[in-house]
């Protein structure tokens, strides 16, 4: 029906929705946008990945002094850097059999695992623990694949842990 005016009283209905070119181009914006955060968000995961292990390793040496002084016995945290693992021990009897370590049946014994693509540098492969307070004097490197380096030094009379987030040289 057409009126007198000459419009159609009913309007012509258009398809509601994108084209094929339009949603080509959103798609490709969104590729673009995925392949220029992969880079960057791995590198953040990496940086994170580091200073968690960094932040953990101290807190697991001021757990081990702690220990040492209440229990009055020997504790040390071994490194198998070769396996990339690290565990806590503790000396079996002082009396009886000095020297002896065996790994906590606890959470804090199990191995510990450094997460790939983070490489530990370090003069021995132990940190003791001693009964008075005293830590065996130590210095880890902590560097991930993109260079960034943690650096923890333990005190020896003091028994204190500093943590670097840069290398620190002594």
């Amino acid at each position: 029906m057409i009126l007198s005016t000459g419009k159609n009283p009913l309007p012509k209905r258009t398809k509601a929705g994108f084209t094929f070119i339009e949603l080509m181009l959103v798609t490709v914006i969104i590729g673009i946008i995925i392949s220029i955060s992969t880079p960057l968000f791995q590198r953040t995961f990496d940086a994170i990945q580091l200073e968690n292990l960094a932040a953990n390793l101290t807190k697991l040496m001021q757990y081990s002094r702690e220990k040492a002084i209440v229990e009055r016995l020997q504790y040390r945290i071994v490194f198998d850097i070769y396996r990339g693992q690290y565990r806590l021990e503790v000396e079996e009897d002082p009396l009886n059999n000095p020297g002896e370590f065996y790994r906590l049946k606890s959470r804090w014994g199990k191995e510990n695992s450094i997460p790939e693509g983070i490489s530990l540098e370090m003069e021995k492969n132990a940190i003791n623990f001693y009964p008075d307070g005293r830590i065996s004097q130590s210095t880890i490197y902590l560097t991930n694949k993109n260079g960034k380096t943690y650096t923890l030094i333990t005190e020896r009379t003091l028994g204190r842990v500093q943590i670097f987030n840069y290398r620190k040289i002594l």
